[in-house]
């Protein structure tokens, strides 16, 4: 019966086999920042209290089983342990959702919510796939706001928010995540390789899911600071505006996905840049609509018109009482600082409503009514 050899010595670099096909160091990142599955972990917060006034939190987690060893993870000066180097991408929405259950918070992974329930003209509850019932003083919906009015939570709040023409949507983009060598162009972290032919290249929505000539590209050199300096092999995302044309996902074919990809390569080439990739994900319109229903494939909700477009944006009430909303396709718009916004606004009309409605409570009153 084989049994298995433990050891007390500490382990050093000398000690560590590399995964089949993820020998270079960047490989490993860029595979554990775009395939790894973090397993979710129950952690314990002890709190340092420092001689200067500061602290240190230290996140404990104890094994199922028998602990067969003893890991730190340290993170850099300005992290933390929700940083995604240290839990994977995963880290953000788990502290969060740690901070949630600390304050008294169920939280429901995996469940569909197949409708919201209405009743006396306000949001009641939802009502899962499984077929359980929630009931609810108030609900916020995270999702692109077009998905409430393309009834995908049901045709009685399908009125509660205004539908987003497909003329109205914003851009979509086809993005690869690749580990690459690059040669020919002094890439620092952020690049922008412009078209040859200026803003016309996103005027002609006849094009369909074809791509423009020599688009405009975008490449960020995640592994490189303002300085270039040359890698073996680097992570890098390339980004391509395209149209919001995610729902016609049969004409996302292999060979335009090609066409895509000679595109944004010809776009380098003429301004120097050659790229050997090593491994490539590559995600389109149809992607993003597949994770985001009822959007096309657009990434930021409606799009611009103006300075003063933010406001013409859904805001967290709804037409429909104890319906709210937050995330990037409501005001004041796209992008992580804003959603977060979006979030603090939804909350606060939360509040503001709950706290209106409690103050001005029914109460019966007996005897009768005069009229003349």
């Amino acid at each position: 019966m084989p049994t298995a050899a433990t050891s007390t010595s500490p382990r050093t670099l000398a000690d560590f086999v590399p995964a089949r096909g993820l020998a270079h160091p960047i490989a490993q990142t860029a595979f554990a920042a775009v395939a790894r599955r973090a397993p979710a972990l129950a952690v314990t917060r002890e709190r340092i209290e420092t001689g200067d006034g500061d602290f240190i939190d230290l996140d404990w987690s104890e094994p199922a089983g028998e602990a067969r060893g003893f890991v730190v993870l340290v993170h850099g000066l300005e992290g933390s342990a929700s940083s995604p180097y240290v839990g994977g991408m995963r880290a953000l929405a788990s502290a969060l959702a740690r901070l949630a259950r600390d304050l008294g918070v169920t939280v429901m992974l995996g469940a569909h919510v197949d409708r919201v329930l209405v009743g006396a003209g306000a949001a009641r509850g939802v009502e899962l796939a499984s077929g359980e019932r929630l009931d609810a003083e108030a609900i916020v919906f995270c999702g692109d706001s077009n998905a409430i009015a393309a009834s995908l939570l049901g045709p009685d709040v399908a009125r509660a928010v205004p539908r987003t023409s497909p003329e109205a949507r914003s851009l979509s983009a086809v993005t690869w995540a690749m580990v690459a060598r690059c040669q020919g162009f002094p890439l620092l972290h952020h690049n922008l390789f412009f078209s040859v032919r200026g803003p016309a290249e996103l005027r002609d929505r006849t094009r369909g899911v074809w791509p423009p000539p020599e688009p405009t590209v975008y490449v960020c050199a995640q592994d490189r600071g303002d300085a270039a300096q040359p890698l073996d092999g680097e992570r890098l995302l390339l980004v391509v505006n395209a149209h919001a044309t995610g729902g016609r996902r049969n004409e996302w074919t292999e060979e335009v996905k090609r066409r895509w990809e000679r595109s944004a390569v010809s776009t380098l080439a003429r301004c120097g840049l050659s790229l050997s990739p090593e491994a490539v994900q590559m995600t389109t319109p149809a992607d993003f609509q597949e994770r985001f229903p009822a959007t096309e494939g657009a990434l930021y909700g409606p799009r611009a018109t103006g300075a003063l477009s933010t406001l013409s944006r859904p805001g967290a009430r709804t037409r429909l009482p104890g319906l709210y909303l937050a995330g990037g396709s409501v005001h004041p718009g796209p992008g992580v600082p804003m959603a977060a916004l979006s979030g603090r606004l939804a909350a606060a009309r939360v509040l503001e409503d709950l706290a209106s409605t409690r103050r001005s409570s029914r109460a019966a009153i007996s005897g009768t009514t005069s009229t003349g």
